[in-house]
């Protein structure tokens, strides 16, 4: 009787592994990176040799394939970052179109959302920066603050 229990037991976790492992894959791609540590569906998922990677929430990180030591924290929080590095992102869709930029920060819902490629960027608050896309050196605080000056941010 203990054998048949154990059997079963066995066959219990292989269909939660089974039924759970299609929507999960949290760092489905690593394959050399290490001190990575990715919690919520999909994330980093694309992630290859990145190092020392945080990503919490569903399809944080997703696309990173080598960015070294970015943090996300929040559903979708630097969800396009492919090679960018030092990058902290904390908030629904923080830095979500980040695909190369580094030593940007970003708190806050959308902060800096359309930021591609742009360095050492500072946004704290909901949509802060979420307009400028390539400029450096900007610093954003407050609800949708720098979204006016767009034009002036990008040159």
């Amino acid at each position: 009787m203990a054998f048949a229990r154990k059997r079963h037991n066995r066959r219990v976790v292989q269909y939660r592994r089974r039924k759970y492992r299609h929507w999960c894959r949290s760092a489905f791609s690593n394959t050399s990176g290490f001190g990575n540590a990715a919690n919520g569906s999909f994330a980093l998922f694309s992630n290859t040799t990145g190092n020392n990677n945080t990503a919490v929430g569903r399809e944080a990180l997703v696309n990173n394939t080598t960015g070294v030591s970015n943090t996300a924290v929040g559903r979708e929080a630097l969800s396009n970052n492919a090679t960018g590095n030092n990058n902290p992102a904390v908030g629904r869709e923080a830095l979500l179109s980040n695909a190369t930029g580094e030593s940007n920060v970003a708190i806050g819902r959308g902060a800096l959302a359309n930021s591609t490629t742009g360095v050492s960027n500072l946004a704290l608050g909901i949509d802060a920066g979420n307009q400028v896309s390539t400029a450096s050196n900007v610093i954003a605080i407050g609800h949708a603050a720098a979204e006016r000056e767009r034009h002036h941010l990008d040159r």
